[in-house]
């Protein structure tokens, strides 16, 4: 078992980035975290997240354009094509994005594993270049097929649309 997290650590002070890696059709799982300068793995919902050199960009979105997100690791410790084999076989897969305070992990001072905020993303593609793996991620809105709720907006149920 983990030591429990230092919470008054400067570092591990706000929110921490954990991701969860599945392959098509596969159950068998990678969970990993993008937090170098904390401790080398945490424990969220029972899991144990091991720390790696992560990046994930493109995750912003405006008015006109939709996120674009990439997430790249460094894979020196051959730790994800160790587990799935073949980094062909996990386009189509899921990463799952979670976002939490560390006072909320599973050894944190607060531990509430349902107090985080995550994004679903599937892998749309991938490049493989120096030990570097970066995925192209695709949101919701990028899926073809996609069917999102409708509804009619007027001014008796949104009086705040604009029209008087």
């Amino acid at each position: 078992m983990l030591n429990p997290i230092d919470i008054h650590s400067p570092v591990l002070n706000g929110l921490l980035d954990l991701f969860e890696l599945t392959a098509p059709g596969s159950s068998s799982k990678v969970y990993f975290s993008a937090n170098l300068s904390g401790p080398t793995a945490y424990i969220h919902n029972g899991n144990t997240y091991t720390s790696f050199p992560i990046a994930i960009d493109g995750t912003k979105h405006t008015a006109k354009t939709l996120p674009q997100p990439a997430l790249k690791i460094s894979d020196a410790q051959q730790a994800i094509t160790a587990t799935f084999g073949s980094l062909e076989s996990l386009v189509g897969g899921d990463i799952r994005h979670i976002r939490i305070l560390a006072k909320n992990l599973d050894n944190g001072s607060e531990p509430n594993p349902s107090a985080r905020e995550s994004i679903d993303y599937k892998i749309g593609s991938y490049t493989f270049q120096d030990r570097l793996i970066e995925f192209v991620l695709t949101t919701p809105a990028d899926r073809p097929l996609s069917r999102y709720p409708r509804r009619v907006i007027t001014a008796d149920k949104f009086p705040g649309a604009g029209y008087a």
